[in-house]
């Protein structure tokens, strides 16, 4: 059968997810694995939750299951009583279990303590992190699987882009990689370097390859706001190269906000617009790290735009990358 991934009713019930992890897994990246009771739960949350009829509900389910006539197991009631996680899951780690499945896909990691997984063999995995490891291990094949995904439907998402956005909402992270793969398939899997100021044998190369002016270049932008902000530029420099000065702390309190945050010099375009671009900050107490150029997000996020005049500016900085349509109403309020 390959290998086992079960699937928590939670990521079947959204439409979008499903046929994603469907596909992917009619692909033969994985096996999935399932039980009849998160099938039901799956029926039931279709109807209460999303508004399908009981017919179409029904229906979904049913084709799913026959799709996957492997993918269901059963025998694992003996097994729920000893489990310690959340209680009105713990059917569904009882059935993961059983299955021999080596992860658990959910949305719901809080309720899935490591306490109560890790003496069995089981990785519990949100679907963020386990869609961009799919793509990251066999990136000539999801990537044709979500190319093909729009081609088929008869209703949006029609295109890739759409069907991206629709995925944001769930998977942002995972969206974000996936759109980057899209543009450049090769770039899947390099490392990106961090930059700490105190060492810098090729920021030229990485960061300012047209010259530390070339405002027309979003590395070097944010590379000069980030030294600025640490003091390793002029004071004004921060003023210039921030959108709006006055959106901002002072000087003094971002530095203390990114205090031992290193720059990655890899770059993400937002998905729906190229305007806009995000650059981690991730932190770090060594010169250099390698981190994947997109993948799952941890630290804080650079956000940058691009002016009518083709020049870059830093937007924002924090822990969310904000979406082109919100930055977009807000500069041009």
């Amino acid at each position: 059968m390959g290998f086992k991934v079960f699937f928590d009713a939670n990521v079947l019930i959204p439409i979008n997810l499903c046929n994603l992890l469907l596909n992917l897994a009619d692909a033969e990246l994985f096996a999935p694995v399932w039980s009849d009771d998160v099938l039901e739960e799956v029926e039931r949350n279709l109807v209460s939750k999303i508004g399908l009829t009981t017919q179409a509900a029904h229906k979904r389910v049913d084709a799913m299951a026959r799709a996957f006539p492997e993918a269901s197991i059963s025998g694992y009631s003996h097994l729920i009583a000893s489990l310690t996680c959340d209680k009105k899951d713990r059917h569904v780690l009882a059935a993961a279990i059983q299955s021999g499945a080596a992860v658990l896909v959910t949305a719901n990691l809080q309720d899935f303590p490591l306490s109560s997984t890790q003496h069995y063999e089981i990785e519990v995995v949100h679907p963020d992190q386990f869609l961009q490891d799919q793509l990251d291990l066999y990136p000539v094949e999801a990537l044709e699987v979500l190319r093909t995904i729009p081609e088929r439907n008869k209703r949006p998402p029609t295109t890739l882009l759409e069907l991206l956005v629709a995925l944001r909402k769930l998977v942002p992270d995972f969206a974000q990689f996936a759109s980057n793969a899209a543009r450049t398939p090769e770039a899947i899997g390099q490392s990106a370097l961090f930059h700490v100021p105190e060492t810098r044998p090729s920021d030229e190369d990485l960061f300012f390859p047209n010259g530390p002016n070339d405002l027309k270049n979003p590395k070097t932008v944010a590379y000069r706001w980030y030294n600025s902000v640490l003091g390793h530029e002029p004071p004004q420099v921060f003023d210039n190269l921030c959108l709006r000065a006055a959106d901002f702390p002072s000087r003094e309190q971002v530095a203390k906000l990114i205090d031992e945050h290193g720059l990655a010099e890899g770059i993400d375009y937002a998905i729906e617009d190229d305007r806009v671009a995000y650059m981690k900050l991730v932190k770090t107490d060594s010169n250099y790290l390698q981190a994947f150029r997109t993948g799952f997000y941890q630290g804080l996020a650079l956000t940058l735009v691009k002016l009518d005049n083709q020049e870059w500016r830093v937007f924002a900085f924090g822990g969310q990358r904000p979406d082109a349509s919100r930055i977009f109403l807000q500069t041009d309020s």
